[in-house]
């Protein structure tokens, strides 16, 4: 059997390389629209991440401007957070601070993962929460409370299980001034366990205006 020569084995190597590395799933995103400042927008300064652990591992560092859009929906107001297209967290609140709902929105090597959470009558934006989506749900309990600040400490069970943290310091109104979030989870895929990992701070920067 004749072998092939040493320059021609690599070129192999480098074309079949090439081959494998086109057909993997690429993770990209796209940074969120720029919500011009109007009645119901505010802008925060921002720092933070999300990563995953599958197919080598990606990370998505934030943007260090976001914004919060604030528009009346359900039974109250609609709070959305959205720093990629790919990548969105909104609370839907009753009554003042009651909370309806958590929606969130992540997109890793083009897998599209939208969940919704309902949750429980008693259930607070400012405080302790009971919410699921029927798979997965997560409960808050509130480790410490003061005037406008809140430190609350989360876990994940059922589909996803995991544990993080949520700091809120709000205005009268219920906006937030700042906001510090931690988020790690494990899901599992057909692939094997995805792990999960987030962290990012929020702080008023400019309100809307008018």
């Amino acid at each position: 059997m004749r072998r092939l020569p040493a320059a021609a084995l690599a070129l192999l190597v480098v074309v079949a390389g090439a081959a494998v590395w086109r057909l993997l799933p690429r993770d990209e995103v796209t940074p969120a629209r720029a919500e011009p400042l109007r009645p119901g927008v505010f802008a925060y300064d921002t720092s933070g991440f999300e990563e995953v652990d599958i197919l080598g591992g990606a990370r998505h560092e934030y943007p260090r401007r976001t914004t919060i859009v604030v528009r009346r929906g359900g039974c109250g107001l609609v709070l959305r957070w959205q720093p990629f297209e790919e990548r969105f967290q909104e609370w839907e609140l009753c009554d003042g601070l009651r909370l309806r709902s958590i929606s969130e929105r992540h997109e890793f090597f083009g897998n599209d993962n939208r969940r919704t959470y309902r949750c429980d009558e008693s259930s607070r934006f400012d405080g302790a929460y009971r919410c699921s989506t029927g798979e997965t749900t997560e409960v808050a309990r509130v480790v410490s409370s003061e005037d406008g600040h809140v430190r609350v400490e989360t876990t994940l069970s059922g589909g996803s299980t995991g544990s993080g943290a949520r700091e809120l310091w709000l205005r009268p109104d219920g906006i937030p001034l700042r906001m510090a979030v931690e988020n790690e989870n494990t899901t599992p895929s057909l692939i094997g366990p995805v792990s999960y990992r987030e962290r990012y701070e929020l702080t008023l920067a400019e309100p809307s205006r008018g």
